[in-house]
């Protein structure tokens, strides 16, 4: 029984520990959380959203924050960033050392959107600069509101983006075919802010001049959070001379 409650307190005691070292941190505020969302409380289906955690401490880290993976139901959320963002910042006359990271949410769905509390794993030198005991710090939940305008009710392939753009390349001048002739059609769909995957498919018209499936594929201009296109193409073979649609 002894044996037991010993092995049972010290499991207990880094918890306790973890737990006060934080709070009393925050408390005499000497570390601070904040977390915010851009657009803040209301966005629309499917923009892109930014969600920034700030980590502050008036020493400096340790211990590199340790990031979760964000797992939202109704929403695809992704970290494009590999590292955070470090600044200073002075609050009240005192200098803090910070960290950001961001996160990218793509509602899904319209309603209420829940970003859960996130448990980050650190550790921030102490008052005698010396490197102090890893601890988690919990970030508070966020609510966001998803709506759908109402001229977009009922839509199909509904695409929000500050920026939309379609182009139509043929692989040679249609004026030169002949018959038995091969081109390539490649129609190109570029919106900015948003995932190529989010992206609609093309309903390309059947047509006994097409010799195969047409082919769809994405590549990325910077990243997802720069602005994304999707190349659809077919090969499409004249039959017959004359006009063909």
């Amino acid at each position: 029984m002894k044996r037991v409650l010993l092995v049972a307190l010290v499991l207990v005691a880094p918890l306790l520990a973890d737990a006060q070292t934080s709070r009393e941190l925050m408390n005499e505020g000497r570390l601070r959380v904040r977390v915010s969302t851009e657009p803040a409380r209301q966005v629309v289906i499917g923009q892109q959203t930014r969600f920034f955690i700030d980590i502050l401490t008036d020493t400096w880290f340790t211990k590199a924050p340790a990031y979760p993976e964000l797992v939202l139901e109704g929403a695809i959320a992704l970290m494009p960033e590999q590292l955070g963002t470090n600044f200073t910042e002075r609050i009240d006359g005192v200098t803090f050392a910070a960290q950001r990271r961001s996160y990218v949410i793509f509602p899904q769905r319209a309603g209420r959107l829940e970003i859960p509390l996130l448990k980050i794993r650190l550790a921030v030198a102490d008052g005698d600069g010396k490197a102090g005991t890893p601890f988690t710090l919990r970030t508070r939940p966020l609510l966001l509101n998803v709506v759908i305008p109402a001229e977009a009710e009922g839509a199909e392939g509904l695409v929000t983006t500050p920026r939309f753009r379609v182009r139509d390349e043929w692989s040679r001048p249609l004026d030169e075919l002949k018959v038995g002739d091969a081109v390539e059609r490649t129609v190109r769909m570029n919106a900015d802010r948003a995932l190529g995957m989010l992206l609609p498919d093309l309903a390309w018209r059947a047509s006994p001049m097409y010799c195969n499936a047409p082919a769809s594929s994405f590549c990325r201009r910077s990243s997802c959070i720069g602005g994304t296109r999707r190349p659809e193409r077919s090969r499409p073979r004249p039959s017959r001379s004359g006009r063909s649609r």
